[in-house]
């Protein structure tokens, strides 16, 4: 599934993420009126994406991000 600004890789990552998340009986979404796997998602996306900026900027450096 296509998240929106994100490659088809972190898409997997996201997926992998979401199903972990999902079977965890502990996990809760924080915000009212949001499902169990949009808070998921959010989560998953939100730490893919930023982990993949962080690795640009160090092979790459801040200023050319």
């Amino acid at each position: 599934m296509p998240y929106g600004g994100t490659t088809p890789e972190q898409d997997k990552k996201i997926e992998r993420c979401v199903e972990r998340l999902l079977k965890n009986p502990k996990f809760k979404p924080r915000e009212e009126g949001q499902t169990k796997k949009q808070a998921a998602i959010a989560i998953c996306k939100t730490q893919i994406v930023k982990h993949s900026l962080h690795q640009i900027i160090d092979k790459y450096g801040e200023q050319d991000v």
